[in-house]
């Protein structure tokens, strides 16, 4: 669970909505400090084998299927997600991945 303005928001909640797009395979959305929210999320985005899809386009998806709130602030595509040897999704490694992007190309908050 992360916390977004004393509001309770389960990333699994964002990761099926995300996963609702026919271009995305998988999902994964972590948590990224933010002053103004207190927290918001990133999401990290594996495109279903030949899907052409964009930040922008999958954000306006997520703006569909969600409150505000619950939209990441930045999704990141990449080839897979992190895992760790038992096939755990490896979070602190995406928190990191995320928090670099975040210092590198903010974006304004939604």
């Amino acid at each position: 669970m992360r916390v977004t303005k004393k509001l309770l928001l389960a990333p699994a909640e964002v990761e099926r909505a995300l996963g609702l797009h026919s271009a995305v395979a998988e999902a994964a959305v972590v948590g990224v400090p933010d002053p103004v929210w207190g927290e918001r999320g990133v999401a990290f985005v594996v495109r279903a084998e030949g899907a052409v899809l964009g930040e922008d386009e999958l954000l306006a998806h997520a703006r569909t299927e969600l409150a505000g709130f619950k939209v990441p602030v930045r999704i990141a595509f990449v080839d897979a997600l992190p895992r760790s040897t038992i096939e755990k999704l490896a979070c602190s490694r995406l928190r990191e991945q995320a928090t670099a992007l975040i210092k590198e190309t903010p974006h304004e908050h939604h």
